[in-house]
This record gives C-alpha cells, structure tokens and sequence, in this order.
C-alpha cells in the first residue's frame, strides 16, 4: 500500500520515482507510515500537501 500511494503521487505530478525528489518523497511516507498513518488516501494527501500542487 505504502508503494502504490508513492506511485500514485508520483504520476499525479510527474516526478520520478528514482530521482532525488522521489527519494526525499518516498522518505517522508515511510516515516509517516511507520508512525501511523497507515491508508493510500491519507499517505497521498500527505504527498499532495507537501508537494504543494
């Protein structure tokens, strides 16, 4: 599930999954998974939110 939000965000605003973006992206997900926040909604509404678009 933790994959396929970070794709998800990934797509909906074209960043790569292996670029320094995606990295630091994906990064911010797992700690916010581990520490709790555990749906695709709200791990893409993190993203959406830190993405800023």
């Amino acid at each position: 599930m933790l994959l396929t939000a970070f794709q998800e965000a990934c797509a909906r605003h074209d960043i790569s999954p292996d670029s320094e973006d995606g990295s630091d992206l994906l990064t911010v997900l797992l700690y916010a998974f581990q520490k709790g926040t555990t749906t695709k909604d709200a791990l893409v509404g993190l993203a959406l939110n830190l993405i800023g678009k």
